[in-house]
């Protein structure tokens, strides 16, 4: 099955730019959903994110698997894995809105955290 290929600004400040590709099942098993972002690192720092809840149609998902790391001054692909995905609740190709909360870590150090959290974001073509 084909995941939904839709690009949508999720979140975006002075640091970076969160953007929705798509999401598809994950080939080796179905009870799991691969969302994938682009992050576009706007810091001096190589920066670690990782997710603390996404939602997709207003249905929030918490048992997730994340921690990618995006170079300075670079855009990356990051990858949230949602353990025991319902497909029947949420079909990946009626996907309409994502929302989430990232943590955006100073991978150096880890001084300096903070979160990157969007609602409900439309991703309809």
């Amino acid at each position: 099955m084909c995941g939904q290929k839709i690009v949508a600004v999720l979140y975006e400040d002075s640091n970076v730019k969160i953007t929705f590709k798509n999401a598809e099942r994950y080939k080796y098993d179905n009870t799991r959903l691969e969302m994938y972002f682009y992050l576009q690192n706007k810091t001096s720092k190589t920066l670690l994110i990782q997710a603390d809840a996404v939602s997709l149609n207003g249905y929030c998902f918490k048992d997730l698997i994340m921690s990618d790391e995006v170079l300075a001054q670079t855009v990356g692909f990051v990858d949230v894995s949602v353990k025991g995905y319902d497909f029947g609740l949420t079909p990946i190709n009626s996907i309409s809105t994502v929302g989430g909360q990232l943590r955006i870590i100073d991978d150096h150090n880890w001084s300096d955290i903070y979160k990157a959290t969007f609602y409900n974001v439309s991703v309809t073509r």
